[in-house]
C-alpha cells in the first residue's frame, strides 16, 4: 500500500541561542514531536492498512523483524526493505599506529545500527518527495518561559510552543 498523499508534518521555529554558532539568533525549523507509538500501537496501525491479514499475524511478523534485523546486522549483513530503506551496522574505534597493538575490547568505542532511507527515484524518502508528501505546516514558535515556584520558590525555566499568532503578539508585531 502506498503512503497517503498530503500528510501534515507540524514544525515549530526555534531560535539558535548558541553565541558561538554562526547561526546565532536565527530561527530554525524543528519537527513538533508527538507521542511515539509502542510496538503494539504500530502493529495496530499496520493491521488497519493490511486488509485480510489478521492482527496476530501482523504482530508475529513485526516481532520477528525486530529480532531478525539486529541478528543479521551483528553478522555484518545489511537489510534493505524496499520503499523504506537500508539498515546497516557500523563500528567506531580508536586508531592505533600498529595493527598488532589493536585490542577490540579496548579500542572499539561502539557498534551501532544505522538506517539510510530509500532513495530510489520512485521511493525517495530523503528529500523533496518526502517534503511534498509530508506537507510541512508551521505549528508555532518555541519560546522560553520563566515561572516561579509557589510561595517564592526557585525560578523554573521551560520551553513551550506558542502559536505563530500568539508569538507575534509577544514580540510586538
Amino acid at each position: 500500500m502506498a503512503i497517503r498523499d498530503n500528510l501534515v508534518l507540524h514544525y515549530g521555529m526555534r531560535q539558535n541561542k548558541n553565541r558561538k554558532s554562526a547561526g546565532y539568533g536565527n530561527f530554525y525549523s524543528e519537527v513538533v514531536q508527538r507521542e511515539g507509538l509502542s510496538q503494539r500501537g504500530f502493529i495496530d496501525h499496520v493491521a488497519k492498512h493490511v486488509i485480510g491479514v489478521p492482527r496476530p499475524l501482523v504482530a508475529a511478523v513485526i516481532g520477528q523483524i525486530s529480532q531478525c534485523i539486529p541478528e543479521l546486522l551483528s553478522q555484518g549483513v545489511s537489510v534493505k526493505i524496499d520503499k523504506l530503506g537500508v539498515f546497516y551496522p557500523t563500528v567506531s574505534s580508536e586508531g592505533v599506529d600498529d595493527p598488532l597493538k589493536y585490542n577490540p575490547a579496548k579500542d572499539i568505542r561502539g557498534v551501532r545500527m544505522r538506517f539510510r532511507p530509500d532513495s530510489t527515484m520512485d521511493d525517495d524518502l530523503t528529500a523533496l518527495k518526502f517534503k511534498r508528501l509530508a506537507s510541512p505546516e508551521l505549528a508555532g514558535v518555541y519560546t522560553e518561559v520563566t515561572t516561579r515556584a509557589p510561595e517564592g520558590g526557585e525560578e523554573i525555566k521551560a520551553t513551550q510552543l506558542l502559536s505563530y499568532a500568539d508569538w507575534l503578539k509577544t514580540v510586538g508585531v
